[in-house]
């Protein structure tokens, strides 16, 4: 008969067996998963490349996702080339393309600390000072004029009264618009406007309101957006078992 000596060592080995084979499991398919996170990356990367290199407006929108998202650590390189290129534009040309694009250049360039000046926006304005009656349909436009204004600095009237007036028509399209996908995006920028808010906190929901049914870059960026919330939640889990024992 086995005593209770030996027993206890077989019990030992099998689970020390166990938890080697559960660690060896775990490392495989942390491995995996990175793996394919580094390919996501070097895939995006690439799209980044090409839209910055040929200043695309297109490059401005991947660039605000990204932020949104709260993942631009790991494409700095990249974001600052676009946003060179595009400050070179803004600066040798008008750049009054339309409004929600000359807006989203505007902040996008402020936030990282480029000096534009608000007077892009007088090209929107009629004779007599005004914004243009035409912008007042423009929902898009108006969003991103409002995310502009809140980069204004004391003296800056133009951005004040571009605060103002698109806060004013924002406001007025939530009573009429209906429960749409398009109310609950004038409300969320009405009630959090990106330069006041944290990305990672609103990362979910954003993509719940922006990338539903995406395709193109938009479905790569919100794929890697995944793999980097799991891969912190795995690190995180990780850390907490660490502590635990």
């Amino acid at each position: 008969m086995m005593d209770l000596k030996n027993i206890a060592c077989k019990i030992s080995k099998d689970h020390t067996s166990n938890e080697t084979n559960t660690l060896i499991g775990c490392c495989c398919i942390r491995d995996d998963f990175e793996s394919k996170h580094e390919k996501k990356l070097k895939e995006f990367k690439n799209m980044l490349k090409e839209d910055g290199e040929n200043a695309a407006v297109q490059g401005l929108a991947m660039v605000d996702a990204i932020q949104r998202l709260g993942i631009e650590y790991y494409f700095q390189e990249e974001i600052n080339a676009i946003l060179q290129n595009h400050y070179t534009i803004i600066n040798t040309h008008d750049y009054d393309i339309n409004l929600p694009e000359t807006a989203l250049c505007f902040r996008l360039l402020r936030q990282e600390g480029y000096y534009v000046p608000a007077e892009v926006f007088d090209s929107f304005k009629d004779d007599e000072g005004n914004f243009k009656q035409e912008l007042s349909s423009d929902i898009k436009g108006l969003m991103e004029l409002y995310e502009a204004s809140q980069l204004s600095i004391e003296g800056v009237d133009i951005l004040d009264e571009a605060g103002e007036y698109s806060h004013q028509l924002l406001n007025s399209y939530v009573t009429c618009l209906g429960y749409t996908q398009e109310r609950a995006l004038v409300e969320h920028t009405l009630k959090h406007p990106h330069h006041k808010s944290l990305p990672k906190l609103l990362a979910k929901d954003f993509i719940s309101r922006n990338f539903r049914g995406a395709n193109g870059w938009m479905n790569e960026l919100q794929e890697l957006a995944k793999f980097d919330f799991e891969m912190t939640q795995s690190q995180h889990q990780q850390e907490i078992l660490q502590i635990s024992e």
